[in-house]
């Protein structure tokens, strides 16, 4: 009787893992950062964008993993993303930054996930993307 529950138990697994595909691992094993970021002086949101879209671009220069692409820009929302940030397994580092006119604040989300969910180095990642953006705003 045992035997049979444990069959049934490997049978669901097997196709519970099917069925959600990689996006469950990488929810577990996905290397991502965050960090909100305070600044000085009024900034508008198309500078932010700007320098957003300005960093992905060198980012991707220096190491190709980098995605430049921007898939996501809403102004309303203050809301940047490159790389289809939002879907899951997706080998790159890409970011969505988040600018809170109100604060004066950006908040940086990075995923840095690369193939079979080795960590491309996402707190580096986001040390350089945070120094592009805040010296391309500040300037």
């Amino acid at each position: 009787m045992k035997i049979g529950k444990v069959c049934k138990l490997i049978v669901f697994l097997h196709i519970f893992v099917f069925f959600s595909g990689c996006s469950i691992f990488e929810s577990t094993f996905g290397y991502n950062e965050s960090q909100v970021i305070s600044l000085n002086n009024p900034v508008e949101i198309s500078r932010v964008f700007l320098c957003s879209e300005s960093a992905a671009i060198e980012l991707n220069r220096d190491n190709s993993w980098w995605s430049k692409k921007i898939t996501f820009k809403n102004f309303e929302l203050g809301v940047i993303e490159t790389g289809y940030f939002s879907k899951s397994n997706i080998a790159s580092i890409r970011f969505r930054i988040t600018y809170q006119q109100i604060h004066q604040s950006l908040t940086l989300d990075l995923k840095a996930t690369g193939p079979y969910y080795i960590d491309l180095g996402a707190k580096k990642a986001l040390k350089s993307l945070q120094s592009k953006i805040v010296g391309c705003i500040s300037t």
